[in-house]
């Protein structure tokens, strides 16, 4: 895999502040224990606030090498504005078993398909794995030109039958594979993305979304942000498609 890639990507800012005590407040912890490995809701509470009977995804975050400790990355935020020469690694955790599938869009209009690497089968990756990119310990690097950059990572309940750049860019979030018969299934037409599940459960209390709505939920945390994908079916296969614009200047 080239380490000249044009990518960053963020690690997630803390948490809100809530009004909630802790021990109350909707988190990505109760997130994390309330979901079995196939994404099925296993926890009563949020299946009763929320509605949704699957929700399924990952963590992820990015790593900048620290100039003055070569060899060291820390947590970074894609809003930043990134240079030529900086060095990264990129890191997913799978919140339950799904296969995972990493591609960006460079400036300049190419395209590379990060995870599965070249060779290797899509990575089924268990409840609680983590991969970091590149695999070999060593680091992508910005090289020009730059601009913006697009970054997709992609969960899928379901192994695709291709793992090409163009057909996962062409994606669309909530999509599901054809099955027997079908040439095309309906792809939900928007999805709306919120930030933190506790604006999950106000809207839903307010009645701005429904009960069993389908969103895209982004979770921030210390340990990365959590981006999921939710149904009230729980025969729903979904494909959960996450883009991040990325900014570098020469």
């Amino acid at each position: 895999m080239s380490g000249t890639l044009l990518l960053i990507l963020l690690a997630a800012a803390p948490p809100a502040a809530s009004p909630l005590p802790a021990s109350e407040r909707p988190s990505y912890e109760q997130l994390r224990g309330g979901v079995d490995a196939d994404g099925q809701v296993t926890d009563p509470r949020l299946r009763q606030e929320t509605g949704w009977a699957v929700v399924r995804g990952f963590a992820w975050r990015i790593e900048l090498e620290d100039t003055r400790r070569p060899g060291w990355f820390v947590p970074v935020d894609a809003r930043d504005t990134f240079h030529g020469d900086q060095r990264f690694r990129i890191e997913v955790e799978a919140f339950c078993d799904v296969y995972v599938y990493v591609v960006v869009r460079n400036a300049d209009g190419s395209h590379d398909v990060l995870l599965p690497e070249p060779g290797e089968e899509t990575p089924r990756m268990a409840k609680g794995q983590t991969v970091v990119l590149p695999s070999d310990g060593t680091a992508f690097r910005f090289q020009p030109p730059g601009g913006t950059h697009q970054l997709r990572l992609v969960a899928s309940p379901v192994k695709l039958p291709w793992a090409d750049s163009r057909r996962l860019l062409d994606l669309k979030n909530g999509q599901e594979l054809p099955t027997q018969g079908e040439s095309n299934p309906a792809t939900p037409r928007s999805i709306p993305q919120v930030k933190g599940l506790e604006a999950v459960i106000r809207q839903i209390d307010r009645g701005d979304l429904a009960k069993g709505c389908v969103v895209e939920l982004v979770e921030p945390a210390a340990e990365g942000n959590l981006v999921t994908l939710t149904s009230a079916d729980p025969s729903a296969k979904p494909i959960l498609v996450h883009d991040v614009a990325l900014k570098q200047v020469d």
